[in-house]
């Protein structure tokens, strides 16, 4: 086989692993997608509680094992796509690596300076992963509907 088939057979491979976004564990070597998920109950700030499927691990790191949505649990409904979760952010020393962590709560957020500012690094077994930053629910309001003026036809 010639450099010229080589070439065109790891281009289809890169272009198949990129249709089935395995991009960076083909160029890599390791595999960066996030670990298992399930869905958590999460309260906005309104007090509404709705499932939130997300990182297992990531989640319970700051949240502990509470907030897990169950089958007796009476939430209906997934966020809603306007509500931007609370988060905070951890770094390894460098900052190479970080993970976003969801506070199912106000208060676990408003806690986690003194209850989660370090975590333990889920791939580095030795190693933590300190709060670099939070960032706090965010609500995108629907815009308020108004009559242009422009003659319609009806009355109103």
């Amino acid at each position: 086989m010639d450099h010229a088939e080589m070439s065109r057979r790891d281009s289809r491979s890169k272009s198949i692993a990129a249709v089935f976004g395995h991009y960076d564990l083909y160029l890599t070597g390791e595999n960066k997608m996030a670990g298992s998920k399930k869905y958590f109950e999460y309260t906005t700030d309104a007090g509404d509680i709705y499932a939130a499927l997300l990182d297992e691990s990531n989640t319970e790191a700051v949240n502990g094992a509470d907030g897990d949505y169950s089958a007796s649990s009476t939430v209906k409904y997934t966020i809603p796509g306007n509500v931007k979760l609370r988060f905070g952010l951890y770094a390894n020393a460098d900052r190479t690596r970080q993970i976003r962590c969801v506070c199912l709560t106000q208060a676990t957020y408003n806690s986690l300076e003194t209850t989660a500012g370090t975590i333990p690094d889920p791939i580095a077994a030795s190693g933590t992963l300190t709060l670099v930053q939070k960032s706090p629910e965010r609500l995108k309001l629907l815009p308020i509907a108004a009559d242009t003026g422009q003659t319609d036809g009806d009355d109103t």
